[in-house]
């Protein structure tokens, strides 16, 4: 619509400026038009265009506003040959969670004083936390030294988990890959998200040219660590990430 708008405004503005040259535009002189006519005809075409390009603009304007406000607008096929479907996810409905307000993306943490079987600053590592969740009867990867996954309870799909020794934090993070969008449209979706959901953080990112949403919370072990409330916090970011995805990112998850 942008295109056929601009291409009539085209043709209507050298419809009307030729003459004033001695000059026919090819198109208008087609139908017979000259001097007095071709220009007359130029203003009409350069009108219709212009209304053609702003009805395109404000349909443009509608759909993100439909974003915003949550409404599913219409998928698009895009014809890309290297686009290979590979499911990231299995198909499956997630119950629906009502909003939250916003707050830091901090999983709870509780005082060394108050936890049993509390784990030390200094002894907590990836083979340590490791031992925690496979405990719980979770199936475990290990990547590298401050590296590991866990594959989820409640949605069968892996988290990762990050150590950062330094600043006393683990990372609990997730990533989706999206399609029929772009760039804008997925911040404007983790804007929604990050109002909506108490515990995590959501950000956007273009990885190998596809688009891809990030889901993240942190839990700080800079006094000690709780094996029960880590476990605890593990199931909370899992159930806001499957809510997440069947709430605002349904639409464009990549199948």
């Amino acid at each position: 619509m942008y295109g056929f708008g601009l291409t009539l405004m085209v043709v209507g503005a050298l419809s009307f400026v030729l003459p004033i040259f001695d000059r026919q535009f090819i198109l208008v002189s087609l139908i017979g038009l000259t001097g007095a006519g071709s220009a007359g005809a130029g203003v009409v075409l350069f009108i219709i265009g212009m209304a053609i390009f702003s009805a395109a603009k404000n349909n443009e304007a509608k759909k993100l506003e439909d974003i915003l406000a949550g409404n599913e607008p219409p998928k698009k096929t895009i014809n890309n040959p290297f686009a290979t479907i590979t499911p990231t996810r299995p198909e499956a409905e997630f119950e629906p969670k009502s909003s939250q307000s916003n707050s830091a993306s901090s999983m709870p943490t509780v005082n060394p004083d108050e936890g049993e079987n509390m784990i030390l600053k200094e002894d907590v590592t990836v083979e340590a936390l490791s031992d925690v969740f496979k405990s719980a009867f979770m199936e475990i990867n290990v990547t590298d030294e401050l590296n590991f996954s866990v594959k989820g309870v409640i949605f069968p799909f892996f988290v990762s988990i990050k150590v950062d020794r330094e600043r006393g934090i683990i990372s609990f993070m997730d990533y989706n890959h999206l399609e029929n969008t772009t760039l804008v449209q997925a911040a404007l979706l983790c804007n929604k998200a990050n109002m909506s959901y108490v515990l995590s953080r959501f950000y956007t990112l273009e990885h190998q040219g596809e688009v891809v949403v990030a889901h993240q919370c942190d839990q700080s072990f800079d006094k000690g660590l709780s094996p029960h409330q880590m476990i605890e916090n593990f199931r909370r970011f899992e159930k806001i990430a499957g809510d997440s995805m069947a709430q605002i990112f349904k639409a464009y998850m990549k199948r």
